[in-house]
């Protein structure tokens, strides 16, 4: 398939995971993250619930100072450092898309947490010590997972009494399970944070909506079951355009698409999933894209 090649991306603020980030930065001549641009180097930060995105844009446009240990907890380079001089028109963006993964929400001390980063450095420091790996995989399992409080709270329990605050590597821990919180985000949620965006921008957006993973004849499966239609009701009453991967991985066929794991897209399907993205720009957003038909 040849694809003609422009010069001047459409500039994107992407507030999402890799299934968003992935296939525009595979199109990097034609579309364009503005992650860069503010201050994230090459690494696109990742969001994965309403709230989450919405904090995302927070410390994009310089709202949101996150403390040193958040931000940890909400992006693999806690060493970013936002661009102020961008910041206040987004790096001139000229869409924002959103795409949402999960509608748990972790919290520590308030601000929403990066999933991942909370496995990364909060459970493999409880999963390296041996007394306390069972109880702190159902604190987080059962309690944190499942947004159950009255769980929670009861693993959190057992978790603070095998440690102690005498030790300082201990301390990190105690911390942990005193301020990690979660809750599960309605659709309510979901369109209350799209108008947010809406709010925020000068300019339009879109949602893309998130598929758990496929089966190998490529139907895709939500988790929760209902989450797809959530995700488009909410968007629908946003008066926010959607973008669906699914009929796209569907025609292409999930050995060319997919990962084994069925989650993630293959590195070579990126830029093809990328230019599907472009054409949905193309025919929903016409005065952005107008200028750059090729000639």
């Amino acid at each position: 398939m040849t694809h003609e090649q422009v010069t001047d991306p459409v500039k994107i603020a992407c507030f999402g995971g890799c299934t968003l980030n992935g296939p525009i930065h595979a199109r990097r001549k034609e579309l364009s993250s503005v992650c860069k641009a503010i201050g994230f180097g090459s690494h696109a930060p990742i969001s994965q619930s309403c709230g989450g995105a919405l904090q995302l844009l927070q410390v994009m446009k310089g709202e949101a100072v996150l403390p040193p240990l958040v931000r940890r907890l909400f992006h693999s380079d806690a060493d970013y450092a936002i661009n102020t001089a961008e910041s206040g028109t987004v790096a001139g963006a000229e869409l924002f898309a959103v795409e949402t993964s999960t509608p748990v929400e972790l919290s520590y001390d308030g601000y929403v947490i990066n999933q991942n980063r909370f496995r990364e450095v909060v459970m493999d420091a409880f999963r390296a010590r041996p007394e306390l790996k069972r109880p702190a995989n159902f604190w987080n399992a059962h309690g944190l997972m499942k947004a159950d409080e009255t769980l929670r709270a009861q693993h959190a329990g057992t978790l603070l009494a095998l440690l102690d605050p005498a030790r300082e590597e201990d301390r990190f821990l105690i911390d942990a399970v005193e301020k990690t919180r979660s809750c599960l985000k309605t659709e309510d949620d979901y369109y209350k944070a799209l108008m947010g965006f809406r709010a925020s921008f000068a300019v339009p957006g879109f949602v893309v909506l998130h598929t758990f993973s496929y089966m190998p004849d490529g139907r895709p499966v939500a988790w929760p079951a209902d989450f797809r239609e959530v995700q488009e009701r909410a968007a629908r009453r946003a008066e926010l355009p959607v973008f669906d991967p699914a009929p796209v991985v569907q025609a292409a066929g999930t050995e060319r698409a997919m990962e084994e794991d069925l989650r993630h897209y293959r590195p070579d399907y990126l830029a093809e999933m990328g230019w599907n993205m472009l054409q949905f720009i193309r025919e929903n957003f016409p005065e952005v894209a107008r200028r750059r038909q090729a000639a």
